[in-house]
């Protein structure tokens, strides 16, 4: 081996521990894990949900979760790692039955069970930056958020929406007369 591949290597291997680690962490509901895991500069962010997000931002989030969630559980499915760059695919589950409202919602007792993925860059042994996705759509609906998929409710949601849209094309086109 070149000496370059040993420092490929190498790094490849620290940065698929220090990410295993962290989100083993977190499946373990790690209050600590932001502060332990990331650098110090870190950014962060949950598309749709929190971000761009510094490591206290975070780290409160992460407090508000596992005090909605009691029962959260992680759980890596996939990990693909090229230099100081990770995949994780990942499983959430848990009960939304904590003392803690939750991004504004009112702890449903529903359970949750979805999939996401993260982007993860590692500097120095520590999370530089990470990305993370998952369809909130989904999330909202096992919440009872929004109403489930094909049903008379989310029907009557579209047909609303729809509406609104409707009105509001039609106001515009007077206004332009």
């Amino acid at each position: 081996m070149s000496t370059s591949e040993v420092t490929k290597a190498s790094a490849t291997t620290d940065t698929r521990s220090v990410v295993k680690s962290y989100f083993e962490a977190l499946g373990q509901r790690d209050r600590n894990a932001q502060t332990e895991w990331y650098a110090e500069d870190a950014s962060a962010r949950i598309f749709g949900v929190i971000g761009p997000a510094g490591t206290a931002e975070m780290r409160a989030f992460f407090h508000d979760l596992f005090d909605a969630f009691p029962d959260f559980k992680l759980q890596i499915l996939d990990l693909v790692v090229e230099d100081d760059r990770a995949v994780v695919r990942w499983r959430v589950t848990g009960s939304f039955s904590g003392t803690k409202p939750f991004q504004g919602l009112l702890p449903t007792g529903k359970a949750i069970d979805i999939e996401g993925c993260d982007m993860v860059w590692v500097r120095d042994g520590k999370v530089a930056r990470i990305e993370a996705y998952y369809d909130t759509a989904s999330m909202a609906r096992q919440l009872g958020a929004m109403p489930p998929k094909d049903s008379v409710g989310e029907k009557g949601l579209l047909a609303a929406v729809n509406l609104g849209t409707r009105a509001r094309s039609e106001i515009e086109k007077r206004r332009n007369r």
